[in-house]
């Protein structure tokens, strides 16, 4: 099966030193590359970007999929916030 379009992996900052790519996000970026989507990874954890600085990069960029995975505990702190960027985004370029 093939995949058209760009996806967008978000990896949410953990507020840790010793970070470690998720080997989930990491399996599905393969599979979706190897199915012809066009795949970026933002990894806010290893970089600590702001919620500031992913609006500014959903801003200037376009994706047909953003998928966002985390832990439960770190939900309310970090995904809460996170997901408000991402519907401002989907507002600003008419995709809701």
């Amino acid at each position: 099966m093939r995949v058209e379009g760009r996806v967008l992996l978000i990896i949410h900052d953990n507020y840790q030193e010793g970070n470690v790519f998720p080997l989930g996000q990491g399996y599905l970026a393969a599979i979706l590359r190897d199915a012809g989507a066009n795949v970026s990874v933002y990894c806010m954890d290893v970089f600590h970007y702001t919620n500031e600085q992913l609006a500014d990069y959903l801003f200037n960029n376009e994706f047909d999929l953003i998928g966002v995975g985390f832990m439960a505990p770190r939900f309310k702190r970090t995904i809460v916030e996170l997901s408000r960027v991402i519907s401002v985004h989907k507002k600003m370029h008419g995709l809701f």
